[in-house]
């Protein structure tokens, strides 16, 4: 059996994750829709000037502050337990005040309209200077704090905010959702030996740069429903890296695949593994697998027809055995029996198998040809919204589906709460359509869409794209606060087709400008394995994923979601408008 195995390296010991420099922002007036900091990165945002405040939000109390003139708001989400001691700095006075905890981020949001008072203030300084020292004492994992700075100066001026000591950390999912680069490192290289499966637990003890330096260290693979395997092979005497390699239990399938290793302390790191092995012969054909087989079979089939339907003439002269036989035989076999019981197989197969079985499904699935994208769209997504493999969860406050179904299908778990706008229903039982959806990803990610791809940077935030279809050997990520301009050219039916070999991630409130006859319904993201969507991020088009799909806070889909194993929706709601109607 033919196989596709990828070789990942980890260096064990203690777990680390490598973040960018700070992070420039844009100060939120309103604290319902604070935005989050990494203070691992730290922040830089242009202070507010002339700012009006929301008269929902004078209820809250202000402590030290007394109101909030020029306001800026944030949310920490805490990551590692302990204190965390930051500075706040900008040329003219700044103040500043902090309340929490909160169990949720729901809850931290739903407070802003008079429900901060006095009993969650943590910290706050109302001191004239233009430096500030805010601070969170005993801070434990997973809790939500408010962060509000104000302008008191109302100076045009940048303010910046960094982490000065303390053993707590915040989370920088919310802000840098792309996986950071993933390291499991000892102190000078010293070697572990780590032997055995996925799941072995192995003692260790080195030097782990702060994390635990003793204890059990495990690695293991999680798979999502795939049919995989993990393989961990031993070091050599010292070699600080252990190799990993993931096999695909099957030749014809596609997914993904996460190792992760976690040290004894908890701490984790991991890494996704994209796989792509389908109607191949041997692992050279991945990529070349759709054409190949199809050419080979037609020229072994014609010739060897021709050669047989002579023979078949004299079966059929029997009706006049006697005169035609002789004379007919050598002039008349090939004109005459070939016209006449193969006049459409034998002339006809020759030229329409090859350009007809590979431009009759395009115009079914692809964008690119001659149909209208409404049309292509409704063969894409049907008449639903949202469609998963495994699960459809709903978390929290109440996500709205608006002109369209939910489904799942072979899996029957769609649980939370939600509501349909526009009609829709709740689908449970829909086998033909989740083979739709397979064979749809599977065409696309062989390159059905059409012959002309244009290859794609990885970061796409900030990017004018003309219509077309574009291809990412990796992953598409979206930068925090980012917009993506869509520009139709002024075309009667601008597409615009996105393929990536792994995830679509976009980043927080990341948007798109759809300019000279650019629509939403006119534009498809076909991933190779997940895609996750930031909060309050809007994103146009239809996604369509080899694995799970992921709505952050308060996102907004204009397009449907289809994935080959679970959409969830995350607790702050979403919303998903199905491709019928236009983002404005």
């Amino acid at each position: 059996m033919n196989s596709f195995s990828i070789a990942i390296m980890f260096l064990i010991g203690g777990l680390s994750q490598v973040h960018s420099a700070p992070l420039p922002l844009t100060e939120e007036p309103a604290c319902v829709n604070a935005k989050p900091i990494c203070t691992a990165d730290g922040a830089n945002f242009a202070a507010a000037t002339d700012s009006a405040v929301l008269s929902s939000e004078s209820a809250n109390n202000y402590g030290c502050l007394g109101s909030e003139p020029n306001p800026a708001w944030f949310y920490l989400r805490i990551d590692k337990s302990g204190d965390i001691n930051m500075s706040l700095s900008a040329p003219s006075d700044i103040d500043f005040i902090i309340w929490g905890p909160f169990n949720t981020l729901t809850d931290a949001l739903g407070s802003c309209n008079g429900g901060l008072n006095a009993a969650l203030t943590v910290d706050c300084s109302f001191s004239g200077t233009c430096s500030e020292t805010p601070t969170i004492t005993s801070a434990q994992s997973g809790e939500i704090y408010i962060l509000l700075v104000t302008n008191f100066s109302n100076s045009n001026q940048d303010i910046s905010l960094t982490k000065t000591s303390g053993s707590g950390t915040t989370s920088c999912e919310d802000v840098d959702p792309f996986p950071p680069m993933c390291s499991i490192l000892t102190s000078g290289n010293n070697p572990v030996l780590v032997t055995g499966s996925a799941t072995d637990e192995n003692i260790s003890d080195v030097d782990a740069n702060g994390d635990a330096n003793t204890g059990i260290f495990s690695i293991y693979l999680a798979t999502d429903s795939f049919n995989t395997e993990l393989q961990v092979e031993p070091f050599a005497p010292g070699d600080p890296s252990v190799g990993f390699t993931v096999t695909p239990a099957d030749e014809m399938m596609e997914g993904f695949a996460r190792v992760i290793a976690s040290d004894g302390a908890g701490n984790t790191c991991s890494l996704e593994i994209p796989f792509i092995v389908q109607f191949c012969q041997s692992p050279s054909d991945v990529g070349s697998s759709v054409p190949t087989p199809l050419p080979t079979p037609l020229p072994t089939q014609l010739p060897t027809p021709l050669p047989t339907p002579p023979p078949t003439p004299p079966p059929t002269p029997p009706p006049t055995p006697p005169p035609t036989p002789p004379p007919t035989p050598p002039p008349t076999p090939l004109p005459t029996p070939l016209p006449t019981p193969l006049p459409t197989p034998l002339p006809t197969p020759p030229p329409t198998p090859r350009p007809t079985p590979l431009p009759t499904p395009l115009p079914s699935n692809a964008p690119s040809s001659s149909p209208t994208f409404e049309s292509v769209s409704h063969e894409m997504c049907g008449d639903f919204a949202v469609h998963a493999r495994t699960t459809v969860t709903f978390a929290g406050v109440t996500s709205t589906i608006q002109d369209g179904d939910v489904g799942v299908y072979p899996g029957t778990s769609i649980t939370g709460s939600y509501q349909f706008v526009n009609g829709g229903n709740t689908v449970l039982n829909s086998p033909a359509f989740a083979e739709h959806v397979v064979n749809s990803h599977a065409s696309a990610m062989a390159g059905n869409y059409g012959t002309s791809e244009t290859a794609m940077a990885i970061e796409i935030g900030g990017i004018t794209f003309l219509p077309g279809i574009y291809r990412s050997g990796s992953a598409i990520n979206f930068a925090y606060g980012t917009v993506v301009t869509l520009d139709g050219n002024n075309e009667a039916n601008p597409e615009f087709i996105f393929i990536a070999g792994s995830t679509l991630v976009t980043a927080a409130d990341t948007y798109f400008d759809l300019q000279n006859g650019a629509k939403a319904e006119n534009v498809v993201w076909v991933l190779g394995t997940a895609a996750t969507l930031g909060a309050r991020s809007h994103v146009a088009g239809s996604i369509m994923a080899g694995t799970a799909i992921t709505f952050g806070t308060n996102s907004k889909l204009y397009g449907c979601a289809l994935a080959q194993s679970a959409v969830t929706f995350e607790s702050g709601g979403s919303v998903v408008i199905d491709h019928y109607e236009m983002m404005p």
